[in-house]
């Protein structure tokens, strides 16, 4: 037993110069990187978003519209009316039908027109409508710079987004 043991001292340092040793030794470092590494870039990682949710932090408190107080800049504006009553004296007044949803209607109306409907338990100023919200913010549809977005669509063969704005609440139908 000793003399098989003896060759394998006597070697010594030969046993580490070897190629396939050189090969398992940058085995092992390789292993130690991979097993180190997230523990070095976790930390890194977590400050970065902290970092990037500071920075996104006023982009997030771009206003957006409640359907109570909003209205909108230009001259078009949504008006809810309940009362038939009320609705055809809106129709006479100049008031456009946009949409019938058998319980109520809605109303486009110039910006005079708003503001002598008022606020009762019949009508309802409704120019939220007129706004999409996106991930970048709201957009008001009724702006100058909305409406020159707008464009005819063209033939194409290829897949494509199209950005669909209703007047109202989406029906069933």
């Amino acid at each position: 037993m000793k003399r098989r043991l003896l060759p394998h001292l006597t070697r010594g340092m030969a046993f580490f110069n070897s190629r396939s040793t050189l090969r398992n030794s940058c085995f092992v470092i390789a292993a130690l990187v991979a097993v180190t590494l997230p523990f070095v870039l976790l930390p890194i990682g977590r400050a970065q978003r902290s970092n990037l949710a500071q920075e996104q932090a006023p982009a997030s408190k771009i206003s957006s519209p409640s359907p109570s107080d909003y209205r909108s800049p230009g001259d078009r504006h949504k008006v809810q009316v309940t009362d038939p009553d009320k609705a055809k004296a809106l129709e006479a007044q100049g008031a456009r039908l946009i949409a019938d949803y058998s319980s109520y209607r809605v109303y486009e109306t110039d910006t005079a027109l708003m503001n002598s409907v008022g606020s009762d338990a019949t009508t309802q100023i409704r120019d939220d409508d007129n706004v999409i919200q996106l991930n970048a913010g709201a957009m008001d549809t009724t702006k100058p710079e909305a409406q020159a977005e707008r464009g005819a669509v063209e033939a194409f063969s290829g897949k494509r987004m199209h950005l669909i704005q209703f007047a109202g609440p989406i029906k069933p139908e």
